[in-house]
């Protein structure tokens, strides 16, 4: 099973950027990202269709537009939280997709992060993400529970949109802003644990 490990150095000269479609459509199956890398730009492992696994390093602070895009084999991802920006459509129709962990510190996921992700069963949101934005979670149909982070203000047009499974959504008092369709065909449990409020009922 062919595998990559992306260094840090070649021939002792500084490796800082993934270009945008490096590795896109290749048959790699495990991706390593060595420690020094900062950027991964657009589309830079769209249709690894074969990826089982990929490790992020903590020194990653950007990623493009696109860049998991239909990765079907993708089970699992972790996103250090050296992220200051991911772009949009990380991890859109990633269908194996069921584990994600969101190190706290992240401070922006782009629009349609998880768009399809249909393995996806439940998502922890750090506190240092504020707006959860337009189609996050579009159409994960098997997700069934999400926690947002205590600082959690908006809550975008379409974030939840066809979550037909989603029973569970925790959120703080401070939202101040939910965008139309956010939960649009969503069913959900009513629970009031302190400070959070659980909504109930299509919205």
């Amino acid at each position: 099973e062919p595998s990559l490990v992306i260094p840090a150095r070649i021939d002792g000269y500084p490796v800082k950027v993934i270009g945008k479609r490096a590795f896109s459509g290749s048959e790699i199956r495990e991706i390593y990202v060595e420690d020094g890398i900062t950027v991964i730009e657009d589309e830079a492992f769209k249709n690894c269709r074969k990826m089982t696994a990929v490790r992020l390093p903590e020194t990653l602070t950007e990623t493009g537009n696109h860049v998991f895009e239909n990765c079907i084999c993708l089970t699992e991802i972790s996103l250090p939280a050296s992220i200051r920006k991911m772009g949009n459509a990380a991890f859109i129709h990633c269908l194996s997709l069921s584990r994600a962990s969101i190190a706290d510190g992240i401070q922006s996921l782009g629009e349609s992060t998880f768009l399809e992700c249909c393995s996806l069963e439940e998502i922890e949101l750090p506190d240092s993400i504020r707006i959860i934005s337009f189609s996050m979670f579009w159409h994960c149909r098997s997700l069934k529970r999400v926690t947002a982070g205590a600082q959690t203000e908006i809550i975008a047009r379409d974030a939840f949109r066809g979550c037909d499974s989603l029973t569970a959504l925790s959120i703080p008092s401070c939202i101040r802003s939910v965008g139309k369709n956010a939960f649009g065909g969503t069913p959900l449990e009513t629970k009031d644990p302190d400070g959070i409020c659980i909504i109930s009922g299509k919205i």
